[in-house]
């Protein structure tokens, strides 16, 4: 019998582009009802964007407007300093 390999879901980070474990990444996700919320499970329903855990990443992205560009509408500001604040807080120092 030939062993099963475990499939590792693989996501690109909108701001570097690079390809990572989708577990290691930070997800924000576009609800339903189209509020833009962080997702530390990843598991909430909705369409979901993915960063590294990084602080440049996120300047890249927001540099490009890539959240706006993945959720096909226009992010606040407001949101992308919210996404900063959490994003620091679960990174290591």
């Amino acid at each position: 019998m030939s062993k099963i390999k475990k499939v590792i879901a693989q996501r690109n980070c909108i701001g570097c582009r690079k390809i990572q474990n989708k577990y290691e990444m930070f997800r924000i996700v576009k609800t339903p009802s189209n509020e833009i919320k962080t997702d530390l499970t990843g598991k909430a329903p909705g369409h979901g964007a993915y960063l590294c855990k990084n602080i440049e990443c996120l300047k890249k992205a927001l540099k490009r407007r890539q959240l706006d560009r993945a959720f096909k509408m226009k992010i606040s500001s407001d949101i992308y300093d919210k996404i900063k604040m959490e994003l620091e807080n679960i990174i290591p120092n």
